[in-house]
């Protein structure tokens, strides 16, 4: 079974993958295991961390690609993360993980930006064909930006 990037796309090298960058929080230290040795195996870099604040702070100070996170956690929870992160950086993606299979949480996830949502328990190529997608757009607009970085 092909599960990984360079195999949905043969322009795709391990280099552009590692340049992706990816951050997981999750206050549950085997979820982010979990996610981050599935994200790995497909060649993916990601930085886990089981405590919001500590990756806010990280998240200011680093430039990160894609936001996977869980909203039931201690000290901030996933949606305010998602708020402060977007203001400052908008263009980062999110996908949002959660055990809370609701109507209000669907909503909610949506209004906050995300583009994905997935439900635990987590399966594996549910986690690489959101991060994939979110990859090819990342690419896709880097793609247009350098076309006009000329014409500008």
């Amino acid at each position: 079974m092909e599960t990984g990037p360079n195999k949905q796309n043969s322009a795709t090298n391990d280099d552009d993958l590692s340049k992706f960058k990816i951050m997981v929080v999750d206050d549950d230290p085997g979820i982010t295991s979990y996610m981050s040795a599935i994200l790995k195996k497909n060649n993916f870099h990601c930085t886990s961390f089981n405590d919001p604040v500590l990756a806010l702070h990280d998240f200011l100070k680093n430039p990160y690609h894609l936001l996977i996170t869980d909203l039931s956690m201690p000290g901030i929870d996933g949606y305010k993360l998602i708020k402060r992160l977007r203001t400052e950086r908008p263009s980062c993606s999110i996908i949002i993980v959660t055990a809370n299979k609701s109507l209000e949480t669907v909503s909610r996830s949506q209004r906050s930006g995300a583009s994905y949502l997935l439900f635990k328990p987590l399966q594996p190529d549910e986690i690489i064909q959101a991060t994939q997608v979110m990859y090819r757009r990342n690419q896709y607009w880097h793609d247009q930006a350098k076309s006009l970085n000329g014409q500008l």
